[in-house]
């Protein structure tokens, strides 16, 4: 069965739905009572299904195809007659209807930074995560089990840096705490040049900020192993971060049987 609609096709929500039908409420519909727009399709076990949005592209929602009729254009009606230029300006608006639909919502956070003169967060538009910084303090534990403050040094050029050897391992402050919010973590991985400037690996390799790791003092720090000599300036950025979305709750039902074929082990599908 084809479906009735295509994008772009004029609407009108069909008179005396209930908000049990649609799961909207009366007042939401009555922004919809006029002409509409479809502006994406859907098609399930139950039919098709259209997303539809009044004319000033202030409000959509999902309706089925039962639920919607045609509109039959008259100029006397609507003010508006659909020749080409119409029909082109419609397209274009529903269009960038769509882009704006698609676009992720900014996430508000709230972040405290540790140092005052640090440089802030930013993103930028060569990457989607964001750099993270080396602030003054931090540990470090040399390759024979002493440890000790990180020793700021200032150069000569009025920069401040520290130096480390191989073997060492270092908790480097990052300057910040971060409230994400809940069912957000926050993610901390090497930058792609970090261990081509500075010689050091992230020693927990993938780190993962719970949200509930959103205190004053949980200040993030950037665990590391140096396999060579190096130096780290006051500032630098070593690592990044991203927020993602936190694992939905989990109900495991403990089994005797998989119901599932085995693969083989680790490694069985090769190296090449």
């Amino acid at each position: 069965m084809e479906n009735k609609f295509k994008i772009g096709d004029l609407v009108r929500i069909k008179s005396g739905l209930t908000e049990d039908e649609t799961g909207i409420s009366i007042e939401e519909l009555k922004e919809l009572n006029g002409i509409n727009r479809i502006v994406k399709t859907d098609k399930n076990d139950d039919g098709y299904s259209y997303l539809v949005t009044n004319l000033s592209l202030t409000t959509h929602y999902w309706f089925l195809e039962e639920q919607l009729e045609p509109v039959e254009i008259k100029t006397k009606e609507t003010g508006i007659s659909l020749n080409n230029s119409v029909k082109e300006q419609i397209i274009k608006e529903v269009k960038l209807f769509l882009e704006q639909l698609d676009q992720p919502k900014p996430l508000d956070v709230k972040v405290k930074y540790h140092d005052p003169e640090m440089p802030k967060f930013e993103q930028i538009e060569k990457g989607n995560w964001i750099d993270c910084r080396v602030i003054k303090g931090g540990k470090i534990t040399h390759s024979d089990g002493t440890k000790e403050p990180l020793e700021w040094k200032l150069g000569e050029n009025g920069q401040y840096y520290i130096e480390y050897k191989a073997g060492d391992f270092m908790m480097l402050p990052l300057g910040f705490s971060i409230n994400q919010g809940k069912g957000y973590e926050i993610n901390l991985v090497p930058r792609s040049s970090t261990f081509k400037n500075y010689g050091i690996i992230q020693t927990n390799h993938f780190a993962v900020g719970d949200d509930t790791f959103v205190g004053n003092n949980d200040m993030y720090h950037y665990p590391c192993y140096a396999l060579r000599n190096g130096r780290i300036n006051l500032y630098d950025r070593v690592c990044q971060m991203r927020i993602n979305k936190a694992m939905p709750k989990v109900i495991f039902n403990e089994v005797e049987d998989m119901e599932s074929e085995d693969r083989g082990g680790f490694g069985t599908t090769g190296t090449k």
